[in-house]
């Protein structure tokens, strides 16, 4: 066998691999933190008008479920409650003959879970089944007492249409049947203005950026801003008034 030296043989040791330093990490949190105050502002408005769009199409319903409730009942809009042998039945019972869905009357951002001890038990709730509790999110207009608004002829004069006849509306495409609240009814202007110093809501609930969904006496639907609603749009017969106004604002 012949000497010589032995083959050397070299060995490539693993690549060495590299971590990321803190300051790259830092810098790469800081940019998903920015992205994330940008994007979730813009999804959040996103989401909410999709509750919105829902919310106007429960209000379409109710109002056309509120005119053929009418249609049947001598030309009269419902009332807020119908008295029974055992309490009130509610509007939104009132007319789900004609809705076919109790889930029409709730908001999709919002809902108030309503009760009262002169409240019928047979009442529906969001499923269809009788209660004495059951969810609120819009508000019938039945106003007749006016403690924000001073009307030139009186307010003897003016009141809101739930309950009345058809006939007593003058302008049906700009009065308002109902609004987004948290009670069945309004029976004062300051249930849509509130008992603060400045008007302020109270029950009337603002929950789409700045604005909300009501129905009109003629059975259409749309989104307002609250600060455009005036004492004109509440009430049956139009007419010279002073009101104080009031700002838009967010309020659930």
């Amino acid at each position: 066998m012949g000497g010589g030296n032995p083959t050397c043989v070299k060995k490539e040791g693993a690549v060495k691999r590299r971590g990321f330093t803190l300051i790259e990490l830092l810098v790469v949190i800081a940019i998903i933190a920015i992205l994330a105050a940008i994007l979730f502002p813009v999804f959040s408005r996103a989401r909410e008008k999709a509750r919105q769009s829902t919310c106007l199409n429960n209000v379409k319903q109710v109002a056309m479920g509120m005119m053929m409730y009418a249609q049947d009942y001598d030309e009269i809009y419902p009332t807020a409650f119908m008295p029974d042998v055992v309490g009130s039945i509610a509007w939104q019972t009132l007319i789900y003959p004609y809705t076919k869905s109790m889930q029409v009357t709730i908001c999709p951002s919002h809902s108030f879970d309503y009760t009262a001890a002169w409240v019928s038990p047979n009442n529906l709730n969001e499923f269809g089944n009788p209660s004495t509790v059951f969810k609120v999110s819009y508000q019938l207009n039945i106003i007749s007492t006016w403690n924000w608004t001073v009307w030139a002829d009186g307010p003897g004069n003016h009141y809101g249409p739930g309950g009345r006849a058809m006939s007593q509306v003058q302008s049906s495409a700009s009065t308002i049947l109902f609004w987004e609240g948290c009670a069945p009814d309004g029976a004062t202007d300051s249930h849509f203005w509130g008992w603060n110093p400045t008007p302020s809501p109270c029950q009337v609930r603002i929950r789409h950026t700045g604005g909300l969904c009501v129905g009109y006496a003629d059975g259409h639907a749309k989104w307002v801003r609250y600060s455009q609603v005036t004492p004109e749009n509440l009430s049956c017969v139009p007419g010279s008034y002073t009101h104080p106004g009031a700002a838009d604002v967010d309020f659930h």
